[in-house]
């Protein structure tokens, strides 16, 4: 038997009408690209959201398309966000730190058909948007006096237009922002969807529905979690791109069997848990087909600003330059990001372990990993330490550049 009381269908852009209703003078707070701070109330940025939802329509944008966002913290992107998901559209967050090749690759996969970027995006959106023929417009999120110039707009091959040109002609629609209410869709169509880091593979599109996305902000905001009131000033400091946590997908593959270990020799605690299950310390992706594939360690997976890197992928691609007998990856402490990963190198027989190796491995690096994943520094060992199975003490790497920092112009 169902419940007989009234349903109010969960959407995201219900958060924002509840800021601009509740909490009119409530103050946003950012910087732009352009460099100013930009501060208004919740009413401004509800107003615009509005014009932006408005404008988006009037390039075609329907319920259900894809409208792709490429841009930093800002005001204007934060409206985008909810100006996409109020037409009815799926807003999908590019990562600008991933490398042209993979952008490419995410936006011709989510058939992205509206693209919305920072002004400082167009040299990447140079080498993105040949391989994306979805795309039918660009809008790039600045006033008309920080417009790029119109030869390199024309490069890009589509209609490119100034964000706030597009919100002034929106307002002098009939109505205006105040006459215009959101689409509604089924608060389980999706709204937002996200890339996995693609360190298993090619990345993968996760999509969020309205009520998912209303939820989680909702529990967020228990006593239990992060109790934030009205009264509080909160510091958004994740980048928007990674606004549904969604970062390196991975499963770590547990056994158990009569062939499995239960306790290791001499050891006061058992190595398998109340069920029976052993950890075998791997990381693993599971394919369609069923097939699983150990991609790395837990233990020499890198955190470093929060973007989750792959040590296996580094060592492989390393390993592909002429020149590298062994290469093997670890992160070192580094003040800023935590930490990073450090390349170890063991050069082939007859090559110098100069810097013109060096050099040459991390420029490739460069052109097959996104910017945050290419080490920072190289070195040269003489050969890399093995345990008795043959495989490569990363344990004994760590101790032995536990010291080592990058140097200044190797840094990102």
């Amino acid at each position: 038997m169902r419940g007989l009381m009234q349903e109010t269908p969960l959407n995201v852009c219900q958060i924002l009408d509840h800021a601009a209703k509740w909490h009119p003078e409530q103050l946003v707070v950012s910087r732009s690209v352009e460099g100013p701070t930009v501060s208004y109330t919740y009413v401004e940025l509800h107003r615009r959201a509005k014009l932006c939802a408005m404008a988006l329509g009037q390039l075609g944008v329907r319920p259900g398309s894809f409208v792709a966002t490429l841009a930093w913290n800002t005001s204007r992107h934060m409206e985008a966000w909810y100006g996409i998901m109020g037409c009815g559209a799926v807003c999908h967050t590019l990562n600008p730190r991933l490398s042209p090749k993979d952008l490419t690759y995410i936006a011709h996969d989510a058939q992205d058909e509206v693209l919305l970027a920072d002004a400082t995006m167009v040299p990447i959106l140079e080498k993105v948007l040949p391989g994306v023929p979805s795309v039918r417009h660009v809008v790039l999120l600045t006033d008309r006096l920080h417009m790029p110039p119109p030869a390199s707009l024309a490069a890009l091959g589509v209609p490119v237009h100034c964000y706030e040109e597009l919100l002034g002609a929106a307002a002098g629609l009939p109505g205006g922002a105040e006459g215009f209410s959101w689409v509604q869709v089924d608060e389980n169509d999706a709204c937002g969807m996200c890339y996995t880091s693609g360190t298993t593979g090619n990345p993968k599109g996760v999509l969020y529905s309205h009520r998912s996305n209303y939820l989680h902000a909702l529990l967020l905001l228990q006593a239990d979690s992060l109790p934030l009131s009205a009264a509080d000033c909160c510091l958004a400091v994740v980048p928007m791109f990674h606004a549904n946590s969604w970062g390196l997908v991975f499963a770590a593959p547990m056994v158990r069997g009569p062939a499995t270990v239960a306790r290791y020799f001499k050891a006061h605690k058992p190595a398998i848990d109340g069920e029976g299950w052993f950890p075998t310390g791997d990381v693993a992706s599971i394919d369609q087909w069923g097939y699983m594939q150990i991609t790395d360690r837990s233990k020499d997976v890198i955190k470093s600003g929060g973007e989750w890197i792959s040590s296996i992928e580094i060592e492989n691609l390393a390993m592909g330059y002429p020149g590298v007998a062994e290469a093997a990856v670890v992160a070192v402490p580094d003040d800023r990001w935590g930490e990073r990963p450090l390349l170890v190198l063991v050069p082939r027989p007859g090559v110098e372990p100069g810097a013109e190796l060096r050099d040459g491995v991390l420029s490739y690096l460069a052109t097959k990993l996104a910017k945050f994943a290419v080490p920072d520094d190289a070195v040269f060992v003489p050969q890399l330490p093995h345990n008795a199975t043959g495989k490569v003490s990363k344990l004994t790497l760590r101790d032995m550049f536990r010291s080592h920092r990058a140097p200044p112009r190797a840094k990102l």
